[in-house]
């Protein structure tokens, strides 16, 4: 704020007018203070006038840059809507589909994978779970097989062979 010389004579017009206003005469204190008070509020009226000026001209901005639309139903805007934001939302939902698609397979690729390396004889069991039917008993699940009988081929996930010899049972898991 920069501080300004008063002169006299406006120190005499300011008593003046607030003796003629009010009917009391002013001590030169008092006028200063009211000088004061005046000028500060003719920089405060000044301030308020171009930040009204400012927001007026943004009104007149904004006002200029939106389109009112008006629709006679509801079913008329939903429409509209559709149209406008379609085209948008259309291609995103896909890459985002695509994107959830691709993640969830290289997963599921990843752990195969890793299984597959941890347990390196699954690749023997391919024919025999291709071919295996899976029965639930209980709690549990379980693989039927039928004892092969003496003559023909062995069917690979449905039979099984029993080595008497060993006291053991060979299930068949492919050929070679």
């Amino acid at each position: 704020m920069k501080i300004e010389q008063v002169s006299k004579e406006d120190m005499i017009r300011l008593k003046a007018y607030f003796t003629q206003k009010y009917g009391i005469e002013l001590d030169e204190w008092f006028s200063a203070v009211m000088h004061e008070m005046n000028q500060l509020n003719q920089e405060s009226k000044l301030e308020i006038g171009k930040a009204t000026e400012e927001v007026k001209t943004a009104a007149k901005l904004l006002k200029g840059q939106m389109h009112a639309v008006h629709f006679k139903d509801n079913k008329q805007a939903f429409w509209f809507g559709f149209g406008k934001y379609l085209p948008f939302s259309v291609p995103m939902l896909l890459m985002v589909s695509f994107i959830a698609y691709f993640q969830f397979t290289s997963r599921n690729f990843v752990d195969k994978r890793a299984f597959i390396k941890q347990y390196p004889n699954t690749a023997s069991f391919r024919m025999f779970l291709m071919n295996a039917q899976i029965e639930k008993i209980g709690k549990s699940h379980y693989v039927p097989l039928k004892l092969k009988p003496e003559t023909g081929d062995v069917s690979i996930g449905t039979e099984y062979m029993y080595d008497k010899q060993n006291e053991r049972v060979l299930i068949p898991l492919g050929r070679e």
